[in-house]
């Protein structure tokens, strides 16, 4: 897929002070666990934290191991990076970037620290998680500020950052955040071709908000969203991964279309075919592990 093969369903947070939950996350079977060294774990245990954070990866495998980070702006942010990069990461997620100077402080800290490291240059990826108006209004220039950026992530939580900096209130239908869904996603894909992952559902006790949350993002055109629970990673994927019918029609429209030959729009099964098409057919077959040529674009 995009984002140098990486493919984001779902991504699971685990606080950083309790290592002995990663076996269970990484049983609920996400695309990435998210070991969480900022909100979720107390600045009393953040030392021991971030000692145990590598050990804890170390022999995790099958999903993406990505850990969250204090922002920028925090002393704490180079103490995290110092910790973590390294073999056992594969992916950094920057908290509450507020613009492309909080990416390239990280990236230069994570140059600094794979070359120490002996590791390939630009190995860890950095995914930025905008949690502010002021990180919406700059969305497309935080996503184009680093070649590691490999995903952008919206901070969507029904009670989360952005909400509160919105000022905004949660309601099913999710109207306080249809514009800044949206813009996230338009500045993104406008910038670049990296993942975009909605945020968070903060609602433990209501599978149907799950369902609603995920389905609103995925029409929206967002790749997957984070979850807090390991209950919740089934109900993503369910929203996030093609059906198979949904497959097979875009891999017969897909077909019939390079048959063509690139002689513009066709028409199959009832409907004219153009290249845009062709286009949602191919990010289709993305999402579902299928490889396809790049023509016609």
């Amino acid at each position: 897929m995009t984002a140098a093969g990486w493919s984001l369903r779902s991504l699971l947070f685990v606080p950083a002070d309790r290592p002995e939950r990663i076996p269970k996350a990484v049983a609920a079977g996400p695309d990435a666990v998210i070991v969480d060294l900022e909100d979720a774990t107390s600045p009393d245990n953040l030392e021991r934290a971030r000692t145990n954070v590598v050990g804890a990866l170390q022999d995790v495998t099958g999903v993406r191991r990505v850990v969250r980070v204090h922002n920028a702006s925090d002393p704490a942010m180079r103490a995290d990076l110092e910790a973590v990069v390294g073999p056992a990461v594969d992916g950094i997620m920057l908290a509450k970037v507020d613009g492309p100077q909080d990416v390239a402080a990280a990236a230069a800290v994570m140059d600094e620290l794979e070359a120490a490291a002996g590791i390939a240059a630009g190995a860890t990826a950095l995914l930025p998680l905008v949690e502010s108006c002021q990180g919406l209004r700059l969305t497309y220039e935080i996503t184009r500020a680093s070649s590691r950026v490999n995903a952008m992530v919206f901070s969507s939580g029904e009670e989360g950052d952005f909400m509160a900096d919105l000022g905004g209130r949660w309601t099913p239908d999710g109207v306080a955040l249809h514009y800044p869904r949206s813009r996230f996603l338009c500045d993104v894909r406008a910038a670049a071709d990296v993942l975009v992952i909605d945020g968070v559902s903060m609602f433990l006790d209501d599978p149907g908000i799950w369902a609603s949350e995920s389905r609103i993002a995925r029409v929206m055109g967002y790749d997957g969203k984070l979850a807090i629970h390991p209950k919740q990673i089934p109900t993503i994927h369910d929203a996030f991964t093609p059906s198979e019918r949904e497959i097979s029609d875009a891999a017969a429209m897909l077909a019939a279309f390079d048959a063509a030959q690139g002689r513009g729009a066709i028409r199959h099964e009832g409907r004219m075919v153009d290249p845009a098409n062709a286009r949602i057919a191919r990010r289709i077959l993305a999402r579902a592990g299928v490889n396809t040529p790049e023509r016609h674009r």
